[in-house]
């Protein structure tokens, strides 16, 4: 299985001896992408939304929210017009690791869609999320309210800029969100909780996160975190910019 090949997008030591034709030709894109070589995103699209291997899918959507332009949104324009909801659920869940904002307008109008269910507040709450706003259970949002969110947003921040969380990206500043959740979950004597900065960190690097969801925090791990924060500080990446393994996006 592809999964077993896979931690997040880091291929392993290891050798699968058998792959699936899908498979295979995921891990042909993958490699282009590691690479820097982004021309082929449309094609990678039209392959992974069609795909009929759920995990590569899963995989395929996840890869895509990490190498995606602003424009390159467009692209999911028809796979959401027909996509069923147990696909679009896995579009809300890793859209905030696309980074940009030009994904909002997609998630207002699949809010006005599903606005009665409880997917709609899952996309209201992933909208919140997205615009570093606080998302209240009891509240029934409303599209508007979001969307007047979204207009406030606009109206102080620059959309041409990168955003996680509604900050400017910027990878020491992920680094930072990192080592307070590690050590919350030192503190409580808990795994890892959070799942989704270290694969933005780790995916815009090119490195490894050594924390990532369920992992046991001990001071060796405290102690791996510091010297991978240390080492990835050294990368020349731009505020506001976004990369895939140190890519630019463009």
């Amino acid at each position: 299985m592809l999964d077993s090949l896979f931690r997040n997008f880091w291929l392993d030591d290891k050798e699968i001896k058998t792959r699936t034709i899908e498979e295979e030709k995921f891990m042909n894109y993958l490699r282009d992408f590691q690479k820097g070589d982004l021309s082929g995103k449309r094609k990678f699209v039209d392959f992974f939304v069609s795909a009929s291997e759920w995990n590569i899918y899963v995989l395929g959507m996840r890869l895509f929210m990490a190498i995606c332009s602003h424009s390159d949104m467009e692209m999911m324009t028809a796979f959401l017009s027909e996509c069923d909801e147990k696909k679009l659920r896995v579009f809300i869940a890793y859209i905030p690791e696309s980074l940009t904002m030009q994904a909002i307008p997609f998630l207002l109008a699949l809010f006005e869609e599903w606005e009665d269910t409880s997917l709609g507040q899952d996309i209201a709450r992933c909208i919140c999320e997205m615009l570093g706003q606080e998302y209240y259970d009891e509240n029934r949002y409303t599209v508007d309210e979001l969307g007047n969110l979204f207009f406030s947003f606009s109206k102080k921040n620059d959309l041409s800029m990168y955003y996680y969380r509604g900050q400017t990206y910027f990878v020491g500043e992920v680094s930072k969100k990192i080592i307070t959740m590690t050590a919350y979950c030192r503190s409580k004597a808990i795994n890892y909780l959070e799942d989704q900065m270290p694969s933005v960190i780790s995916n815009a690097t090119g490195i490894e996160c050594p924390v990532h969801y369920g992992v046991e925090i001990s001071s060796d791990s405290i102690g791996q975190l510091y010297a991978y924060v240390k080492m990835i500080s050294k990368e020349q990446q731009i505020s506001g910019k976004k990369y895939f393994f140190n890519h630019i996006i463009r």
